[in-house]
Formats: C-alpha cells, structure tokens, sequence
C-alpha cells in the first residue's frame, strides 16, 4: 500500500476515475477544497505544499482514519515543513510507525469493482466450462481478449484466483470493497449487472433465467431493516444452493443474483420527469 502523500493522492485520483473517466484533477481539488494549481504541484514535482493542519482536512477528505491522516499529514510536512528540524521529526515519526499499513485505495481492486466481467470470471474458474483460455474466456464474457488477459492478471495479483496442491486453479473468496471505494465507482458496476440483466432478460431462454419484481407500499426508514434483511437472504440463498446441489451434478456456468430496493415514486420537488406540453 502507499505510504507517501503523492501516491495516495495519486491513487485516489485515478480510482475515481475508474467510475467515471471525465473526472478531472480540477474537480478533484473541488472535492478536496484545495486549489487546483497547490494540487496539481503535490502531484507533480512537490514545487508546492500544504500546513499540516491543511493536510489533515484533505486526508479526512480522502476518508481516512485518525491514525491513517496522522501518517499522510507526517508524509506531508516530512516534505514541506517550514523547519529542517520539524521535516526530521515527521520523516522519524513516519519510520516509527512503519508497521502501520495505509488503507490507499487499491486500484487493481477499485478495477475489479468497477468491471463486472472480473468476478464473473473468478466464479467461472469453479466451473466446467473453466479453460485457462483468453479467446475462450473473451468469448464467453463478450468481452476483448486484452480484456480478458488483463482481468485474469489483476485477479492473479489480488490472489482471488490460485492453484491448489493438485496445481487446479481455484476461487478465493473476495471478503469485501476496499475502504475508500468512491461511490461513482460502485454506481458504475452495478450499472454494469443491470445491463447484463437487461441482456439476459431480451435474449436468454426464461427456462434459464428469472426476472422478478415485488411492488409495495413502504416507509423509509425501514430501509436499513430491509437491507438486513436482504443480506441475510443473499447468504442464505448462496448456501442453500451450494447444499442442494447433486455431488454428481458440476457447476457448468455462472449466474448473477442481483436484488435492487428502491422508490418509484418522486418526493416533491426532487422529479427529473417534465411533462410535454
């Protein structure tokens, strides 16, 4: 993980990107509420820095924890401090804690969330159809073979996929979406799983496949309960399917549960529909 200010700055950046491409370093400074020029020289040549107290505001900006900002802060003035003797004291406080690791986003994972075709082929490795084929692999994910060789890559350097004593390439379990995952980001995948199930829905025989929707009336603040209530069923539905499963009867495809819970109707004032006149 980065320990110094400019990757993580760097990191954070091209992770936003990730979910949305037209993100600019311009915007990224608005969010950041610094000025665009002090941002862009943190990132270049370090020709510019920041107090401290500054540098712990645009760290709680980026989410990181207490412990986390004290070390982006340190990395800060052991590079920018006024005195030689304060720019010490940072660069031995940042020695002392090198045991600390820094949550910095991770971009391979942030590339894994961000493109579903990545955790469809880790579960395809546990299946029948599973060749360590790119053309294969590209054919039945629709997408490019470059695609399909960099995904196998990125998967292989997070250790999702490895080989087991038999020499099987095998699935690990993804334990959960890296800290500091920007919300664009997870927008954008589950854009991706909406338009595969769009796609499912016009050309994949209904014997294959099941659309369902439940409409109800609802109170929001029962959303939180709801949530609950669909991980539990999502956990549920992942065992009981693994369990009711023939010994005999091989897993030969991958399949996407997807759930969505959301209103349908619009809060005055908030409608994005304009009537015709």
């Amino acid at each position: 993980m980065e320990r110094d200010y400019q990757g993580i700055l760097k990191s954070r950046f091209e992770a936003r990107r990730l979910g949305n491409p037209s993100y600019s370093l311009r915007a990224f400074a608005r969010d950041l509420r610094v000025d665009s020029s002090v941002l862009a020289a943190l990132l270049k040549d370090r020709s510019r820095g920041v107090s401290r107290a500054t540098a712990i505001k645009i760290a709680k900006r980026l989410g990181l924890n207490e412990e986390e900002q004290r070390l982006f802060a340190d990395s800060v003035d052991a590079y920018h401090a006024r005195s030689q003797s304060a720019r010490d004291l940072a660069r031995s406080r940042l020695e002392a804690r090198s045991a600390v690791k820094v949550k910095s986003v991770d971009l391979d994972a942030m590339k894994v969330i961000s493109s579903w075709h990545h955790l469809a082929i880790r579960e395809w490795v546990g299946t029948s159809s599973f060749k360590l084929d790119y053309r294969r692999m590209a054919k039945a994910f629709s997408i490019t073979t470059a695609e399909a060789r960099d995904a196998w890559d990125r998967l292989r350097r997070l250790e999702l996929v490895e080989r087991d004593e038999s020499g099987r390439w095998t699935a690990k379990e993804w334990v959960r979406t890296p800290d500091g995952t920007p919300s664009d980001v997870l927008r954008r995948y589950h854009g991706q799983i909406l338009d595969r199930s769009r796609h499912a829905l016009e050309n994949v025989e209904l014997s294959e496949r099941s659309h369902t929707a439940l409409m109800l009336p609802f109170h929001v603040g029962s959303v939180e309960e709801a949530k609950r209530l669909i991980r539990e069923f999502r956990r549920g539905f992942s065992k009981a399917i693994a369990a009711s499963r023939p010994s005999e009867r091989v897993n030969d495809r991958v399949y996407c549960l997807s759930v969505q819970l959301f209103p349908l109707d619009e809060r005055e004032g908030q409608s994005t529909f304009e009537e015709n006149e």
